[in-house]
């Protein structure tokens, strides 16, 4: 699996609550995998799973852009904590706190023209959405490779790659659990 077939088949989901869905369930995972290795964890985790329910219909616009303003300002801390402290490991909890940022955002981000230019034509889902979630799931596979890298600034490919398997996983069950709720 290529990481354009991913995004080909994130392009294909039904709606942008299951996009939403989907990237909150990656991010999850690898917050789950830091464990409490990173400042604000569980805030992130709350974030996220607020985000889910957003997506669900259970919060709304107005409480997810609350936190996402919190989200905004851990990641200006851990940008801070970079100047300071040059490690894989302070790169790994700025890459996973965007991730977050960029996954709880209302609206999805602003698209540019490059973005619009490849953006697919006739997509019944918000581009705005879409793809937020897809520079948040590479987030959280940048955050994974930079864990699991011995030289700094270099993400581990090999653990990126089995990340991009898992994410591919979480799609297919997202995809499967909507199915059988149709």
């Amino acid at each position: 699996m290529t990481i354009d077939e991913l995004e080909r088949m994130i392009w294909n989901l039904p709606n942008d609550n299951i996009v939403r869905i989907f990237g909150c369930l990656c991010i999850k995972r690898v917050l789950n995998i830091f464990g409490q290795e990173f400042p604000n964890n569980e805030y992130l985790r709350k974030v996220v799973e607020n985000t889910h329910k957003f997506a669900l219909g259970q919060i709304s616009e107005e409480d997810l852009i609350i936190h996402n303003k919190k989200v905004m300002a851990i990641l200006e801390e851990v940008s801070k904590i970079l100047k300071l402290e040059k490690t894989n490991k302070v790169l790994a909890a700025k890459a996973i706190t965007f991730a977050v940022a960029l996954v709880s955002l209302p609206k999805g981000i602003k698209i540019t023209p490059t973005l619009k230019f490849v953006t697919p034509k006739n997509t019944r889902l918000n581009p705005e959405v879409v793809w937020a979630i897809i520079f948040a799931i590479e987030s959280a596979r940048d955050a994974i490779g930079f864990m699991k890298s011995q030289e700094y600034g270099k993400g581990n490919y090999k653990a990126k790659k089995e990340e991009m398997s898992e994410q591919l996983k979480i799609l297919l069950q997202v995809l499967r659990k909507h199915n059988e709720q149709e």
